[in-house]
């Protein structure tokens, strides 16, 4: 099992390596053929992989020979725990590694979560019809995360619905760097 229930205490990469974040105790799997295959040297990967995103990879032990190896892979869950509840999920993505097959999870995070602040309206676009623009900065991206990745999965939220940035900028002025989104959203009256 995979504990993710602390995930929410940091999220300064230095603090995160410190602090034990995920602890591998074995995978929790049905009673099925594939009950007695575990998924040994299960790892978080130190960075965030998107917002709300970290990664994780683990190996799949002993899988008979009358198995399909990928097939397994995909139906192979492994249990996860986050603030004292368990959940299960089968690899997102699933690959043959030096003679193992590797399966690779998403699972949500909250320290993976980088705000916007700062949000400007700049109104209608004169090249894009139908569309204003809005930009805000992006705070609270780890000092050791891919800024550009985790920028442009940053949601922006308005009537309901959510967006993308359709671009990500870093801007530099008086020896200070900032991050932006900028996201073109649809409106009705441009």
């Amino acid at each position: 099992m995979v504990n993710v229930s602390s995930l929410i205490t940091s999220s300064s990469w230095t603090k995160m390596m410190e602090s034990k974040l995920f602890e591998v105790t074995g995978s929790s799997l049905s009673p099925s053929p594939l009950a007695s295959l575990p998924w040994t040297e299960v790892n978080e990967d130190w960075q965030c992989h998107a917002y709300d995103k970290k990664k994780f990879t683990g190996f799949l032990k002993d899988i008979p020979e009358e198995l399909d190896p990928l097939k397994t892979c995909y139906e192979a869950p492994l249990t996860f725990a986050s603030n004292e509840q368990e959940f299960r999920k089968v690899p997102d993505e699933c690959e043959w590694d030096w003679e193992r097959m590797k399966g690779t999870w998403f699972v949500g995070a909250p320290n993976c979560r980088p705000v916007l602040k700062n949000i400007i309206d700049y109104g209608c676009m004169e090249n894009e019809p139908g569309f204003k623009r809005i930009e805000g900065e992006v705070v609270d991206i780890g000092k050791h995360e891919d800024w550009y990745r985790m920028c442009t999965t940053v949601p922006y939220h308005t009537s309901g619905k959510t967006y993308l940035p359709v671009q990500c900028e870093s801007r530099t002025s008086w020896f200070k760097t900032r991050r932006y989104a900028l996201y073109n959203i649809p409106a009705w009256n441009c």
